[in-house]
């Protein structure tokens, strides 16, 4: 959670303006929407896994910017 977070300030800092807004609304409340998707994660070790990596697949481009 804390390098999530810490990820979300850096990209604020390195961003293009043109960014700048969507990383603002992303950091707002980062926590709070963070813990609200792992409580709607699959209970099952399997199921939670895959779902995991699907989102993660869906950030990585976002990242690697």
């Amino acid at each position: 959670m804390k390098r999530a977070i810490s990820l979300t300030e850096e990209k604020q800092k390195r961003t293009r303006s043109q960014l700048m807004e969507f990383y603002i609304e992303v950091g707002t409340d980062f926590e709070d929407k963070i813990r609200i998707v792992i409580q709607s994660l699959p209970s099952k070790v399997d199921k939670r896994t895959a779902e995991i990596a699907k989102i993660l697949e869906q950030l990585e481009p976002v990242l690697k910017n």
